[in-house]
C-alpha cells in the first residue's frame, strides 16, 4: 500500500531517479526501521501501532526520530526525501 500522494507522483512520472545518496544523520534502531517500513508502504499511524503491537504515542515517537535523523521536518517531506533518494525502493 502506498500513499495517496506517492501514487500520484508515480503516475506522472515516467521513472524516479535517484537525486543524491542519502545518509541517516544516526542509524535507525530495528524498531525504528519497522515503523519507517510500514510508514512508506503507507500503512497509518493507528494501523503501524496495531502491526508491531505497540501504542500509537509510541510510533509517533518512533516517526519523529526518524524524521530528525533524516534531517527532516514533517512526515511528507520524510517520504519524498527518502523516494527521490532511492531508498524506498530499497524497501
Amino acid at each position: 500500500m502506498i500513499s495517496p500522494k506517492l501514487q500520484y507522483y508515480n503516475m506522472h512520472q515516467k521513472s524516479v531517479q535517484p537525486s543524491e545518496p542519502f545518509s541517516w544523520a544516526s542509524p535507525l534502531t530495528k524498531r525504528e526501521q519497522d515503523v519507517f517500513v510500514l510508514f512508506c508502504r503507507g500503512f497509518k499511524q493507528a494501523k503501524i501501532a496495531d502491526e508491531l503491537q505497540v501504542s500509537i504515542n509510541t510510533v509517533k515517537t518512533h516517526l519523529r526520530k526518524i524524521c530528525k535523523k533524516a534531517e527532516c521536518k514533517e512526515l511528507e517531506s520524510l517520504k519524498m526525501k527518502t523516494l527521490y533518494s532511492g531508498v524506498i525502493h530499497t524497501l
